[in-house]
């Protein structure tokens, strides 16, 4: 019978015409039922096998994904991680199997001669290991940078539906011989009772993502320092708390006008803080940014940039000068760019990157989502919800928290904390978008979430975008920043809980800015304008710092020897010529404001006074340009490779280009730096300029003549983030 073939009965010779025609239409109806029935099985079992293997794939990616940070990673961030990995891989292979089933299923209803010993329970797990070696395939070969399959033509496609044509009649058929044997009836015995288990399992990870499921912190923050704690540092030795807003505009917080409710939170410690009204970045991305902050070093004197990926061990950064003063030390960064692979995780203690714990929950599954809809634009708020990936910030406060319950109380300490919310793509969760976003307009900021072409509008100049879509982005970013501000006030809550404020240093700056469409540029990249430059700088150490507002330039190579200061209670030389620390000195009444001519708002327009600000752009983000020079074989990278610095003094910002192009933008009236004033005001330019060679005089250049000694190459986990970021 397993080699019977269904079919109608023939009917001509029959001798008895009348009983014929009814065994006949008897036989048809059997035959009718058993593909029906044939059918239905095979949809019931392939979206069985569909759901205990994907929970299951899901859930062993997941383990092999977070093992090497098991240790890290409490019960609470493994429940996560399981969880949502389960609940993603068992709903998208449930999918894969209801869909391939279904078309068998047509198939098996509309043929007229189908085998009785067709097996579902085989053909079900046949399109389930079809399906995931198909899907492994194809993120292999994506992770090893075939461009097919990073780019998922339409001849990629065409490959894996060929490939899991053959791999699914090969496993069916491998599955059936075994089926016919005596494993068969138990296979089909385990198969029904593992259903109900996996579908248990289901409920349970569904129960635990609405748990963990984002939502929109209170918009109305009250800002109260607890009473010190009972256990204190020496008052002569603070805490150190440094938080870096990875890629945050300082123009887009409450606290530096925004009109726009993005920093409740900041806002209000701001308040008990002293708001530094025009700090300015030494650098435009991450690395440099960073190592200036961590050795108080400029670009070209520390030398890290993206053809030396290494801070050298030469330059003693802040953790490691704290530690040897006895501080316990904590890094927790969500930017692959600070860490081992930079050599700036010297001197922690311990040192955590969150964001990689949070890519355990989101396993291949979302590198595939995000590369096969997020280009094309084909996702919308469901899809977007599904796939949110927090980049960090939610498993940065857990581990915290559990740093200062552990910690020795009766030990100083000094935490780094990097957040990366408003680092592109930007993705906030539905409750954030709300806030900034129309209802209309929500389905298509999810379709924008992703700047594929960035490159094209920022460096050939093509109108990629319409006014309204960079608004979108505009509002999406604010969005993140809003996420980011929920982060942030929780952090500043479990300080205020746990440790002695007044005897703690808490500085809160950035990195670096973002150009959203502003002179028509999205990024952080080939320009040294203020929406890049200028950064937010708030601090709060009340002993010698009261709160208030300064408008005197500063820069964040100063935090170096302002953490410095605090920890050894008196001034401290930089590494640098230039860093100066921001405490007023011990003994001395602190002062809390100042308005200087340095101040772009107070300054009359001819005054060059006070201190002298840089900016550096040592060296372009060259993936960036092999895009465009792919894209367009006609595009001149050569102005783009030199070096770009930028020079403040008073109101006055001059920038000059490598290939000699010169810029001055009077900040004070044009804080946009929309009209270029180097022809109306050369002998300003020229004070500038000489500014500038004076400082690069007195600076102390980095040489080393094998740039690339000691530089760590790229783990594949590393070059998953930075694909993922958009700098590969």
């Amino acid at each position: 019978m397993s080699e019977e073939i269904l079919q109608a009965p023939r009917l001509l010779g029959d001798s008895n015409p009348t009983p014929a025609v009814g065994a006949s239409r008897d036989a048809a109806g059997r035959a009718e039922v058993s593909r029906l029935g044939r059918a239905w099985s095979t949809l019931a079992w392939s979206v069985c096998a569909g759901l205990i293997g994907g929970m299951l794939f899901g859930a062993v990616l997941a383990v092999v994904a977070g093992w090497p940070y098991r240790f890290a990673m409490p019960l609470r961030q493994w429940s996560d991680a399981l969880s949502y990995s389960a609940l993603v891989h068992g709903v998208m292979w449930t999918l894969h199997g209801a869909i391939a089933a279904t078309l068998f299923a047509a198939v098996i209803v509309a043929s007229r001669r189908v085998r009785a010993s067709t097996i579902p329970g085989a053909l079900g797990l046949a399109f389930l290991i079809a399906g995931a070696t198909g899907f492994l395939v194809w993120y292999a070969a994506a992770d090893a940078g075939v461009v097919a399959a990073s780019e998922l033509t339409r001849g990629w496609w065409a490959f894996l539906l060929g490939y899991w044509l053959v791999m699914t009649a090969a496993c069916y058929t491998v599955i059936h011989l075994v089926a016919r044997t005596r494993l068969a009836g138990g296979a089909r015995r385990l198969g029904r009772i593992a259903f109900w288990p996996a579908a248990g399992l289901l409920a349970i990870c569904l129960a635990i993502q609405w748990f963990e499921r984002p939502s929109l912190a209170s918009a109305s923050p009250t800002w109260s320092p607890a009473p010190a704690a009972a256990t204190q540092s020496p008052p002569d030795r603070p805490n150190v708390v440094l938080v870096v807003l990875d890629t945050q505009r300082a123009d887009r917080l409450g606290c530096y006008g925004y009109p726009r409710p993005t920093t409740p939170r900041l806002d209000a410690f701001a308040k008990d803080a002293v708001v530094f009204e025009n700090c300015v970045s030494p650098a435009i991305w991450t690395l440099p940014s960073h190592a200036s902050m961590f050795t108080g070093l400029f670009p070209s004197e520390h030398g890290a940039n993206w053809h030396h990926l290494w801070v050298d061990g030469k330059f003693p950064t802040a953790a490691e000068i704290l530690k040897k003063a006895g501080y316990q030390t904590m890094g927790l960064t969500n930017n692959t760019f600070i860490g081992t692979l930079t050599n700036l995780s010297r001197g922690f203690d311990g040192f955590i990157q969150p964001w990689a714990i949070q890519w355990v929950r989101g396993n291949l599954l979302y590198d595939l989502l995000a590369r096969a809809l997020y280009p094309g634009h084909h996702i919308g708020t469901w899809l977007g919800v599904a796939t949110h990936q927090d980049n960090g910030g939610k498993y940065t406060n857990q581990l915290v928290a559990r740093f200062l319950e552990q910690r020795d109380p009766a030990r100083p300490f000094f935490m780094f904390i990097n957040y990366m919310e408003p680092h592109e793509p930007y993705r906030p969760p539905l409750p954030h978008r709300r806030v900034f976003i129309k209802p209309e307009e929500i389905e298509n900021s999810y379709r924008l979430a992703w700047w594929y072409k960035r490159f094209q509008y920022s460096l050939l100049k093509r109108d990629d975008y319409t006014p309204a879509e960079l608004d979108l982005l505009n509002r999406t970013y604010d969005a993140e920043t809003r996420l980011q501000d929920d982060y942030v006030g929780e952090l500043l809550q479990m300080l205020a809980a746990r440790v002695p404020l007044d005897d703690t240093l808490i500085i809160v700056t950035a990195d670096h800015g973002e150009s959203l469409g502003d002179h028509h540029i999205i990024g952080h990249g080939w320009c040294v304008y203020e929406t890049l430059t200028h950064v937010p700088l708030i601090v709060r150490y009340p002993r010698r710092l009261p709160p208030g507002r300064r408008t005197d330039l500063v820069q964040t190579v100063d935090v170096f020897p302002t953490m410095l200061d605090a920890a050894s209670g008196r001034a401290v030389t930089s590494q640098s010529t230039f860093g100066r620390s921001l405490l007023s000195p011990p003994g001395e009444a602190p002062v809390a404001a100042m308005t200087t001519a340095s101040s772009p708002s107070t300054a009359a327009s001819g005054d060059l006074v006070g201190r002298v600000v840089v900016t550096e752009r040592t060296a372009p983000q060259d993936p960036g340009l092999d895009e465009v020079q792919r894209i367009d074989t006609r595009f001149n990278r050569v102005p783009y490779e030199g070096k770009i610095r930028a020079v403040r003094q008073g109101p006055w910002k001059y920038i000059v280009w490598d290939d000699g192009r010169e810029e001055l933008y009077n900040l004070a009236r044009d804080p946009g730096e929309l009209t270029n004033e180097i022809d109306a005001h050369r002998p300003i330019s020229q004070r500038l300029a000489e500014q500038l060679q004076g400082w690069l005089g007195k600076s102390k250049a980095f040489k080393d003549a094998t740039p690339l000694k000691g530089q760590r190459r790229l783990d594949d986990e590393s070059r998953r983030r930075l694909r993922a970021l958009g700098y590969l």
